[in-house]
């Protein structure tokens, strides 16, 4: 499952050295001792910041700070955060946090939208393939109840018709049929919300879970009324591309006759 998590870190380092010692060997052994303690301290943040990174199931970071602390914590990182690690940033210790996300988040929303984009792209090319993909509504549930699929992907405002029989389970696209598709009792098939049905059974066959944005969010500080109709932003280009093939997609783990994904 795709998710935006946030989370906090807070680590203080103590008896940092302060003052610039003058006089030959005994700067080069304060300076190799302040350099040692900045080593530690990176080492420190970079061990916690995978513990949360992995509990919250982040997968975007941007490193801020100044060339201090950026250059050990690069080296300080386990290569499962640096693969995570979007953009490097110069931006004083003393920055608030408004002036934080300003800074920050443009680029984790661009980091976002490229993701997306990249993700949609796949999906499209496995369905071109013939074997590997599938699109619309009717092919996605079909795949997700013979546990094909490997990753859902859909739009944020997709809507569909559905139906289920969840005694069987049984799901489908559409008004509910008069008459038992699987030869069950007609009075157990109710109508659904699809888009629930979709999610739950992703998360029931492990399936991963992508949802691709519409629109690019609006910031917090501009209130809805200040938005003039004329200056919503167009449809993003993923979400536009997603539409073509019906809204929803799924990349699927293997083929109707069996085959694996290589």
């Amino acid at each position: 499952t795709h998710a935006t998590a946030h989370g906090s870190i807070e680590l203080k380092s103590s008896d940092y050295p302060r003052r610039q010692m003058q006089g030959g060997w005994s700067q080069r052994r304060f300076q190799a001792r302040a350099g040692e303690r900045v080593d530690a301290f990176a080492r420190d943040i970079a061990s916690e910041t995978q513990r949360a990174m992995d509990d919250l199931g982040i997968e975007m970071l941007i490193v801020a700070g100044d060339e201090v602390i950026t250059s050990p914590l690069d080296a300080s990182f386990h290569q499962s955060v640096s693969d995570r690690v979007i953009a490097t940033m110069r931006l004083d210790i003393q920055t608030s946090d408004s002036d934080l996300l300003e800074a920050t988040l443009p680029v984790a929303e661009a980091a976002e939208r490229e993701r997306e984009s990249d993700l949609v792209q796949r999906l499209r090319d496995a369905i071109g393939h013939g074997e590997y993909g599938a699109s619309g509504v009717s092919d996605v549930l079909a795949a997700l109840q013979a546990g094909q699929v490997d990753t859902l992907v859909m739009v944020d405002d997709f809507e569909a018709a559905g139906w289920a029989d969840f005694g069987f389970p049984a799901y489908g696209a559409g008004d509910p049929p008069k008459s038992h598709p699987l030869g069950g009792n007609s009075a157990d098939i109710v109508p659904v919300d699809i888009r629930e049905a979709l999610v739950f059974l992703a998360l029931t066959t492990d399936a991963n879970f992508n949802v691709i944005h519409s629109a690019a969010p609006v910031p917090e500080r501009v209130a809805e009324s200040d938005i003039e109709r004329e200056s919503v932003e167009p449809r993003l280009p993923a979400a536009v591309s997603l539409d073509e093939i019906g809204g929803v997609g799924a990349i699927l783990r293997f083929s109707m006759d069996g085959d694996s994904k290589a």
